[in-house]
């Protein structure tokens, strides 16, 4: 496995004309998030299970009927970062606003030309604060994808 620099992972978002809009392909007109601490791409597949009653003793199959994903994110406070204003903004339209992301993952160093790359639309689905008295005050949002992601694989 290869090293992974201390720099984390990069993600850059916008406001999406609508649902089906095309995948952004670069992090150009989009803003990028910073201050995070998180930022993971997490997929689901829901399946179902079938009995197979070609084998002897019937045994369960899985079978997949859906799939979808989802960015946690985490974040510094920064009440005036674009990026913060902008995933506020989404949070708080999320009945009516998508929105584009990309996102790239941390350059490992010699061994790839370019980094991985995902690219999408969703809609930001949670929001949230953590302030604590004497700590840095920590902001989460979530970010449902709509549809599948794009991927580009490291060279």
């Amino acid at each position: 496995m290869a090293f992974m620099s201390a720099i984390g992972y990069r993600l850059w978002i916008g406001n999406a004309a609508s649902a089906t809009a095309s995948h952004p392909t670069s992090n150009s007109g989009l803003t990028e998030i910073l201050n995070l601490t998180n930022c993971s791409l997490e997929t689901s597949t829901e399946s179902q299970s079938v009995t197979d009653y070609g084998t002897a003793q019937g045994y369960q199959k899985a079978v997949a009927t859906s799939q979808s994903y989802s960015i946690p994110m985490s974040m510094n406070l920064d009440q005036v970062d674009a990026g913060y204003l902008l995933l506020k903004a989404a949070s708080n339209n999320s009945m009516t606003q998508f929105v584009h992301w990309y996102r790239e993952t941390p350059d490992p160093g010699a061994s790839v030309t370019t980094q991985e790359k995902y690219a999408g639309t969703g809609i930001i689905t949670s929001f949230s604060e953590a302030i604590e008295a004497g700590s840095i005050a920590v902001v989460n949002f979530t970010l449902l994808g709509y549809g599948a992601p794009t991927y580009t694989a490291a060279t």
